[in-house]
């Protein structure tokens, strides 16, 4: 017998902010960021680990919703510590339980 599909109430959600290339290209100095083969192995199994999650995925988007929903539509707050940090960027979002 077919699985049902899930309702929206019980998907899986993993919420990360990560930027895959970090140990790969950035260098900005205050941020000490490692660039050893370690740190580099580390960055592309956990984007492979991701990227591999979101395939499981069935979910997909008709263009018109899409158009909607696609995060370009909002604009980030920045949320860096003493404005040190051009990647600390945050997204609000009001939430409605529909209750």
């Amino acid at each position: 017998m077919p699985a049902a599909p899930q309702s929206p109430t019980h998907l899986r959600l993993i919420c990360v902010s990560f930027y895959s290339a970090a140990a790969l290209s950035a260098f900005p100095a205050a941020q000490n960021i490692p660039h050893s083969a370690e740190a580099i192995s580390v960055a592309q199994y956990t984007a492979a680990f991701l990227v591999a999650e979101a395939r499981r995925s069935n979910h997909t988007f008709t263009d018109e919703d899409l158009q909607t929903a696609i995060i370009w539509n909002y604009s980030p707050a920045f949320s860096g510590k003493d404005g040190a940090s051009s990647f600390d960027q945050s997204y609000f979002f009001d939430y409605d339980s529909g209750s």
